[in-house]
């Protein structure tokens, strides 16, 4: 018999090991290809397989390389288990990024700024040497106001700034952002889907880094290079602890599970002890809400673990 281990052991993902007793394929509807637990083209689930609902606080996109092989992405995981409120584009058929407001950009790029930082107001990170001017000019010769003023008004403004930071009650209706945008390819390709006007019109942003669960081995790349469903639910992880905090038991007993390099990104003010926060309740401290992302991404981690060889390419 098989040995079933789970990646996330503590983590509110809901059993799928019923996923282990379907034994025949099914026909997708769209490409009519037959397919065995889901359609990795179409986000297609088998009939047969009980699919968690995940809601999201914002909307997500996935732009995909053309050249990104289908059966080896995640992207279709976050399509099925989140549905309308994810979409999946092929390069480069997406979206007008720059018509569009309150979008940010998975990204890692000079700008970025990390998930806390949105929710200061900043965007876009800023390079302070020399206030942004070209070489060859000196501020001083350039100042409305001289030094002193300004750095005066910079300390004011922080002041304020992280004073309403801390006032601030954040619903569902005023989060920083209304879409997350995520490119599945590889790094190579993920920079020429980069110098596109229309990602370039975005701000990026940046997550923590935590030990990927890939079952595949990427040659060449660090361990904390996620998959693309791993990025999704990281990002989401910040961005609900960074506006309603998270559940101390949850912090106490799950966090371990993703391999976190460090947690200090996560202040003791928002480590909730409460013993009422609900899992499906999206305003409330972290308790998993997301953690269903990892649903099909779990499944197949463990499918893959139990054979003998974990590297043997799978039939599809």
């Amino acid at each position: 018999m098989r040995n079933f281990q789970k990646p996330y052991p503590s983590l509110n993902i809901a059993d799928y090991f019923h996923l282990f007793d379907v034994n025949e394929r099914f026909k997708c509807n769209l490409c009519k290809k037959n397919r065995k637990f889901y359609c990795y083209s179409d986000s297609i689930p088998h009939p047969e397989i009980r699919v968690p609902n995940v809601k999201l606080p914002f909307k997500v996109d996935i732009i995909k390389h053309r050249q990104e092989v289908d059966g080896k992405s995640t992207s279709c995981h976050a399509k099925m288990l989140a549905g309308d409120q994810v979409n999946i584009y092929e390069f480069p058929n997406i979206p007008d990024y720059e018509k569009e407001e309150d979008c940010v950009l998975l990204f890692v790029s000079p700008n970025a700024v990390d998930i806390k930082s949105l929710f200061k107001g900043c965007r876009k990170l800023e390079l302070k040497e020399n206030h942004g001017l070209e070489k060859g000019y000196r501020i001083g010769t350039l100042l409305k106001k001289n030094l002193k003023e300004i750095v005066d008004e910079e300390k004011q403004q922080e002041v304020v700034s992280k004073s309403n930071e801390s006032e601030k009650v954040y619903t569902l209706d005023n989060l920083p952002i209304k879409k997350a945008i995520f490119i599945d390819s590889t790094w190579k390709q993920c920079r020429g889907i980069y110098q596109d006007k229309r990602i370039q019109a975005l701000s990026t942003v940046i997550i923590q880094n935590r030990i990927t669960k890939f079952w595949r081995k990427q040659k060449g790349a660090p361990n904390w290079f996620l998959s693309t469903i791993e990025a999704i639910h990281q990002f989401l992880l910040e961005f609900h602890v960074n506006a309603f905090g998270i559940s101390k038991n949850y912090y106490d007993n799950c966090l371990k599970d993703f391999q976190l390099l460090n947690t200090d990104w996560i202040p003791e003010d928002k480590i909730i002890s409460s013993d009422d926060t609900e899992q499906n309740e999206l305003n409330t401290p972290y308790n998993g809400q997301y953690d269903n992302l990892l649903f099909f991404f779990s499944f197949m981690h463990s499918l893959i673990h139990s054979l003998d060889d974990p590297n043997k390419p799978l039939s599809e």
